[in-house]
C-alpha cells in the first residue's frame, strides 16, 4: 500500500510556490526600501540638476557663455 504523500508528491506545488515567494519577498521589503528610496531620490535629483544646468539660465549662472 502507498502512503498519501507518495501518491501526490507535487500536490499544490504551484500554489505553495506563489505564496511562499510572495511571503519571502515581503519579508525583504524593509531591508530593500531604504536603498531603493535613496536610489530613486538620487536619480530624480540628478535629472533635475541636469535639466537646470543645461538650461540657458543654468549656463549663465555657471559662468558659461559663448566662446
Amino acid at each position: 500500500m502507498i502512503s498519501p504523500y507518495e501518491q501526490r508528491v507535487c500536490a499544490d506545488v504551484l500554489h505553495r510556490a506563489v505564496f511562499n515567494t510572495f511571503r519571502r519577498t515581503m519579508a525583504q521589503v524593509p531591508f530593500m526600501l531604504p536603498g531603493l528610496t535613496w536610489l530613486f531620490g538620487s536619480i530624480a535629483y540628478l535629472e533635475y540638476r541636469k535639466k537646470k544646468d543645461n538650461s540657458k539660465a543654468g549656463r549663465a549662472a555657471a559662468g558659461g557663455g559663448h566662446h
